[in-house]
Formats: structure tokens, C-alpha cells, sequence
């Protein structure tokens, strides 16, 4: 990873669109523009969406609500991008017979995504609403290094011919089954101000989320 984490922490900011449907259904789409890392760290963006809709409603209509009950689904994709140079030793050549390749596409491409289902409690105490879910994540990693690669040519020589290696590297994993996660946060309502935050437990990495919003 790129350096200017602080320990094992890795900032990721992001820009969140929700809009309310009828029957207390949420969409919500989020993303984070094409971050350059700089000429070593390559670049990362973000895109995701997801659908929340408040079941309990459903089942008490013509009574008050204890409390809110809500079903998400949510999907995000992380997308790493890193030029790579790997050029053949100087004064080697191509194994005869084969043509002289193009490295300029040279570059490490990475995927990685996620399904995850929750169900959410919450309550609302005036402008203060504290909520707590339990959901179930799936992820998928795509990693892949591609391109021409130069590799020197056994049996002719140190350094002098080399051969041609088009995309070298391409891995693959879904984690099925998947894990269990769980969610703590509350949310402020000031007016039009929204200010949330939220801590996540479960799976390979912990994780905590805060911003602020303007809803209307």
C-alpha cells in the first residue's frame, strides 16, 4: 500500500447520494473519484450501491413502532490500477523467429468486490437515532498483472535473447461461504445537517465510518 498510512489505519474518503422512495425504501448510491497515488502507487476508485427498506411497517401499520426494522442489500467494488515497466536486458534480443513485442501496456490491475445483507435495528430519540445490524458478506478478488513481459530464454546465453510472456498473473477468489459482520453507529439530525458514524466488526478487516450530510 501506499505510504502516509497512519499504523494500520487506511483513509478512504467518499461522496454518498440517498434518496428516499415511497413505502420507507432508501437507494443509495456512493463513490470515491480516481485517487492518483502518485508516480509508484498507482490509483484507486470506488463505486457501490445499495437498497434499505423498512419491513417493519409491513407488519405494523395501524399500530406505534417499537422501533425501526430495516433490510439492506449493498454492493461495492474497489478498483486498483499500477503501471508496471519490465524492459529486456540491454542488448538482448528476441528469440529468433519471434517479433519484438510492446511493454508500454504493461500494468497490475486489481478487483476487488462485495455483497453484503443486513438487517437493521434502529430508533429514533428526537434528533439522536442509534441503530445496531447484523448482516452476511460475500467478497470476490480479481488480481491480474498484464501485458508483455520480457523473460530471459534458457540455453542461449546470458542475456542475449529473450522471450515473451503475455499476462503473467491472474488470481481469482470468491469467499463462499462468506462471514458475518456486525454494525454499531448512531446519526445526528440537525435540521437539514446529518452527521453519522458508524464502527463495523467481522470478516478479514474491521472498519469505521463517518461524514457529514444534508437531507431534506
Amino acid at each position: 500500500m501506499p505510504q502516509g498510512v497512519i499504523q494500520n489505519y487506511v483513509p478512504a474518503p467518499d461522496i454518498q447520494l440517498t434518496i428516499g422512495l415511497v413505502h420507507h425504501t432508501d437507494i443509495t448510491i456512493r463513490t470515491t473519484p480516481t485517487i492518483n497515488l502518485g508516480s509508484n502507487g498507482g490509483s484507486v476508485t470506488m463505486f457501490g450501491f445499495g437498497i434499505k427498506h423498512d419491513i417493519i411497517q409491513d407488519f405494523a401499520k395501524k399500530v406505534p413502532k417499537p422501533f425501526d426494522l430495516a433490510i439492506a442489500v449493498n454492493y461495492n467494488r474497489i478498483t486498483y490500477t499500477k503501471g508496471l515497466s519490465v524492459q529486456p536486458d540491454a542488448g538482448a534480443t528476441p528469440v529468433p523467429g519471434q517479433p519484438t513485442a510492446d511493454f508500454s501496456t504493461q500494468h497490475l490491475n486489481g478487483v476487488f468486490s462485495g455483497v453484503n445483507v443486513q438487517a437493521i435495528i434502529s430508533k429514533r430519540l428526537l434528533f439522536f437515532t442509534p441503530f445496531a445490524s447484523v448482516g452476511y458478506q460475500t467478497a470476490n478478488t480479481d488480481v491480474g498483472i498484464y501485458g508483455n513481459y520480457p523473460i530471459q530464454a534458457t540455453g542461449t546465453g546470458q542475456g542475449t535473447f529473450y522471450t515473451v510472456v503475455k499476462d503473467p498473473v491472474h488470481i481469482t477468489e470468491t469467499s463462499i461461504p462468506g462471514s458475518m459482520r456486525a454494525d454499531f453507529g448512531f446519526q445526528l439530525n440537525l435540521l437539514i445537517l446529518r452527521i453519522y458514524a458508524s464502527y463495523s466488526v467481522g470478516g478479514s478487516y474491521n472498519s469505521a465510518n463517518a461524514g457529514v450530510g444534508l437531507g431534506f
